[in-house]
C-alpha cells in the first residue's frame, strides 16, 4: 500500500468502515510509515476539535448579537 492510498482509506479506516483486508493494508502501512503516522495523529487531532466545537453552545452574549442582529433584519424587512 502507498501513502496515497493511506491517505485516501484514512478516515474510513479510523471510523471502522474498511473491510479486513483493507484495514489490515492500512495498518500495516501505518507500522511502517511515519509520515502516515502523523497525518493519522493530526487527523484524531482534528477530529477531537470538532467534536469540542461541536459539542459547546455559543455564550450567551454572541447569541444575544445574533438576536439582535435577526431582529434588526426584520424591522427593515417590514418596513419595505
Amino acid at each position: 500500500m502507498r501513502c496515497a492510498d493511506v491517505e485516501r482509506d484514512l478516515d474510513a479506516y479510523r471510523d471502522r468502515e474498511l473491510a479486513g483486508p483493507a484495514a489490515q493494508a492500512v495498518r500495516e502501512h501505518l507500522d511502517t510509515c511515519p509520515a502516515c503516522r502523523r497525518l493519522q495523529a493530526e487527523r484524531e487531532t482534528l477530529s477531537g476539535l470538532i467534536r469540542t466545537v461541536r459539542d459547546g453552545a455559543a455564550p450567551d452574549r454572541l447569541r444575544a448579537r445574533i438576536a439582535a442582529s435577526l431582529d434588526e433584519h426584520d424591522d427593515e424587512k417590514a418596513d419595505s
